[in-house]
């Protein structure tokens, strides 16, 4: 997250209008935000659409999309605003309008404009006023202190019996990356939960868990969004009927068609992609987008 911060200061610092966030981690997002606006000495406020500007009195509640981008417009003083979920509103036209006179405006200021939400939409001739940044799922470093902050205080308080060898923390939290930290944080909880241990015997049930978060994550961009469609020739290079997936081969080439936006394509790729063996150096797979 240090280089995605150093990323967001510059180029708040640069004047570049409008910065989305893509990630379906909003706390982090927030978190984030709150330590740029602090870092550049910036007054931060955030809006939703069943809140308005709730971290403020200076514009009343706004929660209309139009009325909360003409605050953005009409206000005259350095500032940070951020839009939560604004991705539905973007196929509007009258928001289209507005958000390209914005654009012009903030570029004479010394106002962003910031935008977090789970995908990524760009409307048309907004493309080069805005500038995506994909926030990274917690790294291992990150994963480690979660673990550590949960299982720590309750081993001092003798309520579970814990190994906190570097090499188990390494391993768990190693086995954990690819999670969100919401996923992470529910994981070592029922971790501890269901035995009130931690020992290396906790380490297949970590991978089992994740596997089953992730099949869980496939499904639901398959099944929940309106426009997607994900095609999967499936890939059975075993005995026939069996349900194990696996790569293309020469023999029973598979095609993975995507008719679908294109944050959400590379979403489901990624988790396709972490259920499946190990790449061969050859394959006749064919993935459309």
């Amino acid at each position: 997250m240090k280089r995605t911060l150093e990323d967001l200061c510059l180029y708040i610092k640069s004047r570049y209008p409008i910065i989305y966030l893509v990630t379906p981690e909003e706390h982090r997002a927030d978190r984030l935000v709150l330590t740029a606006s602090e870092s550049i000495k910036k007054d931060c406020f955030f809006w939703s659409l069943t809140e308005g500007f709730y971290n403020t009195d200076k514009f009343g509640k706004a929660t209309e999309p139009y009325n909360a981008l003409d605050t953005i417009l009409k206000y005259t003083e350095p500032g940070i605003f951020v839009l939560k979920d604004f991705h539905p509103f973007l196929e509007e036209p009258l928001i289209v309008r507005k958000l390209r006179d914005i654009v012009s405006n903030l570029k004479k200021s010394y106002k962003t404009l910031i935008m977090i939400s789970p995908v990524l939409v760009l409307p048309p001739g907004l493309e080069k006023g805005i500038t995506p940044i994909d926030i990274p799922l917690p790294s291992s470093e990150e994963l480690k202190q979660i673990l550590i902050n949960m299982i720590a205080p309750l081993k001092r308080a003798n309520k579970i019996t814990a190994t906190l060898e570097p090499q188990l923390i390494e391993k768990v939290t190693n086995a954990s990356l690819g999670l969100t930290e919401s996923e992470v944080e529910n994981l070592y909880a029922k971790l501890v939960v269901r035995d009130r241990t931690f020992d290396e015997t906790d380490l297949p049930f970590v991978v089992s868990e994740k596997k089953k978060l992730i099949r869980s994550r496939v499904s639901l961009n398959t099944t929940t969004f309106p426009k997607v469609s994900i095609l999967l020739a499936v890939w059975r290079n075993s005995k026939p009927g069996s349900s194990s997936v696996g790569w293309p081969s020469a023999r029973r080439p598979g095609i993975l068609a995507c008719q679908r936006p294109r944050a959400l394509c590379s979403w489901a790729y990624k988790d396709v992609v972490n259920l499946l063996p190990p790449r061969p150096r050859q394959h006749s797979g064919i993935f459309l987008c």
